[in-house]
């Protein structure tokens, strides 16, 4: 199994004097409290890996798989990075994996490392593995995955598109609009 948080060496990365505490695992109660308060610059919250938005089956499973890889490429182009908490829906609810697992009888494990595999995927070279800290933690009963991003030193793509983080929500940018944020962004790129 690849566990894509062992390197605890965040030194080559920006912004990270104070990001080593952030790639620890939190506490129900931080968890808790980081729900309660929604989503935001710093936070988003999926209900599924597995199930995203759709009318179909097909498109809802496209979709599951994707929205996670897309929070994780807005928050690692932000100046601030963020956190990703599978298993939580919109309401706030903690809704918990249960059904994740159940789908094609995936264990804890086989579902953590297909996601491992999904991001190693889409990202390719751009990969590292230390802008990453991932965890399960159990709240009353359901179990939730949570994801720690670092921002990185560098612009990352996916499916050759360039995603930020803006207000609550992963935006796509197109055209100029991607130059300018590279150049504010990474000036050194």
């Amino acid at each position: 199994k690849k566990n894509i948080s062992t390197n605890k060496d965040f030194s080559h990365l920006p912004n990270t004097k104070n990001q080593i505490e952030s790639h620890q695992q939190k506490s129900e109660e931080e968890i808790l409290k980081l729900i309660s308060g929604g989503e935001s610059s710093s936070l988003e919250l999926k209900m599924s890996a597995v199930f995203g938005p759709g009318d179909t089956e097909s498109v809802s499973r496209n979709k599951g798989k994707f929205q996670i890889v897309k929070a994780i490429a807005g928050f690692s182009n932000s100046k601030s990075g963020g956190t990703l908490i599978i298993g939580v829906d919109d309401n706030l609810s903690v809704t918990g994996l249960e059904e994740d697992f159940k789908e094609k009888n995936k264990s804890r494990d086989i579902w953590e490392q297909s996601i491992v595999n999904l991001i190693e995927s889409k990202f390719k070279s751009d990969f590292q593995p230390q802008w990453l800290n991932q965890f399960f933690i159990d709240i009353s009963d359901k179990t939730i995955f949570v994801i720690d991003i670092l921002p990185n030193n560098k612009p990352r793509y996916l499916d050759n598109k360039f995603y930020v983080r803006v207000g609550n929500v992963p935006q796509l940018l197109e055209g100029e609009s991607i130059f300018n944020y590279i150049r504010e962004r990474f000036p050194k790129y």
